[in-house]
């Protein structure tokens, strides 16, 4: 999936908006355990060498002084390799882990779809992984649907 319009902080947030009643929902219903995740969102050119990326936008629920580890650096560690690869962090952990670094995490979590990174840490790994898909088509479903609002 490709857009030509620009992938901004503002829809980024606007995409948070929009996926984070599920996510509350996930949590007050149970369906996941904790009570916390981080979410980021950055910008994967298709020829980017790096694995430094740097979010465009980053979001933190639930106290952060009460997580049991630091998932805002597990998240990035997930997006650096997904950067890397042009694959999900799930589908390098499981199917190329020599493609892994040292010390980089082995759980799925982040994705890429089309030029979008997205990626979440804190909950449980199947449900890191759905919040990042999710928060990855939500931009793309915004950048795509800009040029109908500015018609409109």
């Amino acid at each position: 999936m490709r857009s030509d319009i620009a992938f901004s902080p503002e829809i980024a947030n606007k995409a948070f908006s929009l996926i984070l009643p599920t996510i509350q929902g996930m949590m007050k219903n149970n369906v996941v355990k904790r009570g916390h995740l981080y979410l980021a969102s950055a910008w994967i050119p298709p020829a980017n060498p790096h694995t430094d990326v740097v979010p465009v936008m980053e979001h933190s629920i639930g106290e952060v002084s009460s997580w049991a580890s630091d998932y805002k650096l597990v998240a990035l560690g997930k997006l650096r390799i997904a950067a890397r690869t042009k694959m999900s962090s799930r589908e390098v952990a499981e199917d190329y882990p020599e493609l892994l670094l040292e010390g980089e995490p082995r759980w799925p979590g982040a994705v890429i779809i089309g030029d979008v990174g997205a990626t979440a840490s804190g909950v449980e790994a199947e449900f890191d992984e759905l919040c990042a898909y999710m928060y990855a088509h939500a931009i793309n479903a915004l950048r795509y649907n800009a040029p109908r609002e500015t018609a409109a």
